[in-house]
């Protein structure tokens, strides 16, 4: 039994299986939004396709049991794979640099006999400068009628795959730590204010962080086409007792990290406004002045008997730009509510009682849309690919030769035994070990 389940663990059909499963639900997770609330995604789809994305969890598909599911199955595989490949890679790595064994000219993949006649001395060195050019300078060994030399070179890119396999281990590894200890989430904080409560993506809940963040200054610049061109936002940590811990500038692409959390420029948008400048204008005399006014502030207007109250403040009304709505009292007369437009706009002038109303100006006051994150499995991911880069640079680009060398035999009959392996590109190993022979040694092979 146990040998079946290693068998099916270490089957490289199975990675092939979990790595089209896993890539395949990759693309439902990429199709279906992960970080709406769960009402949104109601009305996004019919009852039918909503019930049963909602019963294969797809509106939050990476913390799902089956896809931790198939994730610990492709660790399970990796695991096994890996155990049973490293005892002969440990072997050939760490193990002896030494290798003269007669078996290997029996069982090497190139290997060549050739009778050669001259002086042993002459043999020898001959023989010394073929494996030099074709790896390094051999070690070499003498028994009572044989004389041996071993070379190798890349003994260490037999651990390319080791690698890689390790390197998915700690990238899977760093996921489920990020995603059971780690969070990530946005704070929207209007200028000169704190807050330390963080808006969860996804399940819409909220985290309280350890101390405020206080948004000290918020500046946006903006193209001549009115997009925004570059916002930032000058951000301080600040502990319960009010002391500042930490102060910095954030902008897009340019994060603030502290103690483990990262805070990034995500958005902007209009809190508020104050000191509004109202223009009045009276249609029967042309008479126009301009009132400076706040919120819920009563102004008396020119005629001295209507109250001018503004009340609310939109940043953008159904899409016909910022707008405040107000409100005009005079003496036994009901309240008469009405929205006084941004000047420029094509509804800027309203006209209420005799009175023409336009919004000529205000100072706005904006929000600055943080998202912080904390990722505690950061680490063993950045880890991860640089041992994976390692390990394909390792495994791709050097290949482990090894070359041995055997001179036995009487003065008048000597016999050169040679064998050669390369767990890559073997073909250009034998091509370049015949030619180096046939060029240094007057050999005729007969094996």
């Amino acid at each position: 039994m146990t040998g079946k389940l290693l068998k099916f663990f270490s089957s490289v059909k199975l990675t092939v299986f979990l790595f089209l499963i896993l890539a395949a639900t990759s693309i439902l997770g990429t199709l279906v939004r992960q970080d709406l609330p769960l009402e949104t995604q109601r009305s996004l789809y019919s009852p039918g396709v909503f019930s049963v994305l909602n019963f294969l969890d797809a509106f939050d598909m990476y913390h799902s049991w089956w896809f931790t599911a198939f994730l610990v199955l492709l660790a399970l595989n990796i695991i096994v794979c890996t155990r049973r490949q490293f005892p002969r890679v440990g072997k050939l790595v760490f193990g002896s640099r030494e290798h003269f064994d007669d078996a290997v000219f029996r069982t090497s993949p190139i290997r060549r006999k050739y009778p050669v006649r001259g002086d042993i001395e002459t043999i020898r060195r001959e023989s010394d400068d073929i494996v030099r050019e074709l790896i390094s300078a051999p070690a070499t060994k003498t028994s009572a009628d044989s004389f041996f030399m071993y070379a190798e070179k890349g003994r260490y890119s037999r651990l390319g795959m080791p690698f890689v396999h390790i390197s998915v281990l700690l990238i899977l590894f760093g996921g489920v730590i990020g995603t059971l200890f780690g969070f990530i989430g946005q704070m929207n904080i209007i200028e000169g204010e704190q807050s330390r409560e963080v808006t969860l993506y996804g399940d819409r809940e909220t985290k309280n962080l350890e101390y405020d963040i206080r948004c000290d200054k918020f500046t946006v610049d903006f193209y001549e086409t009115g997009m925004p061109r570059e916002y930032r936002s000058d951000l301080s940590i600040v502990d319960r007792g009010g002391e500042t811990l930490a102060s910095s500038a954030v902008r897009v692409n340019h994060p603030f990290v502290y103690e483990g959390l990262k805070f990034c420029q995500a958005s902007y948008g209009i809190a508020g406004a104050l000191n509004y400048l109202v223009g009045v204008r009276n249609e029967e005399t042309g008479e126009e002045l301009n009132l400076r006014i706040d919120v819920a502030t009563e102004m008396s207007l020119p005629d001295g008997e209507a109250v001018l109250v503004l009340a609310k403040f939109l940043p953008d009304y159904k899409s016909q730009g910022p707008t405040v709505l107000a409100a005009l009292m005079g003496p036994g007369e009901k309240r008469d509510m009405f929205r006084i437009f941004r000047d420029g706009s094509r509804f800027n002038r309203v006209r209420k009682s005799g009175l023409t109303f336009s919004l000529k100006d205000f100072d706005v006051l904006y929000y600055t849309g943080i998202q912080v994150s904390r990722d505690p499995g950061v680490v063993f991911v950045w880890t991860g690919f640089i041992l994976i880069i390692l390990g394909f640079v390792l495994h791709l680009f050097f290949s482990h030769t090894r070359v041995w060398v055997k001179l036995s035999g009487s003065p008048e009959n000597y016999e050169l035994w040679v064998a050669a392996s390369a767990d890559k590109n073997r073909k250009a190993l034998e091509a370049k070990l015949d030619g180096l022979i046939a060029g240094k040694l007057a050999v005729e092979q007969t094996t």
